[in-house]
């Protein structure tokens, strides 16, 4: 089962989510285990969050507007 990414791309993937503090790679021997940092998720989570709050308030402005025009055409 492939993943459709060459492994050098899967390389490059999993670099960035180091560099993110997103995983953690333990190195035993020859073997890279990745582990999943959830602390430094809840970061990108909050960001996430205040983003999509102010996109809502944005879209629901932009709704009345268009409901009011609806109404007086």
């Amino acid at each position: 089962m492939g993943l459709g990414l060459s492994k050098p791309a899967v390389s490059k993937h999993v670099r960035v989510l180091e560099d993110a503090g997103l995983i953690r790679r333990i190195i035993e021997g020859r073997e890279h285990r990745l582990r999943l940092e959830g602390r430094s998720m809840t970061e990108a989570e909050r960001w996430i969050e205040r983003h999509r709050e102010l996109w809502e308030r944005k879209f629901n402005a932009v709704e009345r507007y268009l409901d009011g025009e609806g109404g007086t055409a």
